[in-house]
C-alpha cells in the first residue's frame, strides 16, 4: 500500500494541495485533510471512495 500521509493531496474544500492523517475506526481507514480536518479518502475493505467538493 502507498503511504498516502507522505505525499500531499488536493483538498476539495480548502481548495489547495495539503498533508493528510490517517483515522481508523474499526476496518475503515479515513484519510483526513490536517488544516480543515474534512475526509478527502474513505477506505472500507478493498473499496475506496473519493470525497469530492462538499
Amino acid at each position: 500500500m502507498v503511504n498516502l500521509t507522505a505525499k500531499k493531496i488536493y483538498c476539495p474544500k480548502c481548495k489547495k494541495l495539503s498533508h493528510i492523517k490517517v483515522q481508523t475506526t474499526g476496518e475503515r481507514n479515513q484519510f483526513a485533510c490536517l488544516k480543515c480536518e474534512s475526509v478527502i479518502w474513505k477506505k472500507d475493505g478493498l473499496r475506496w471512495k473519493y470525497f469530492k467538493a462538499l
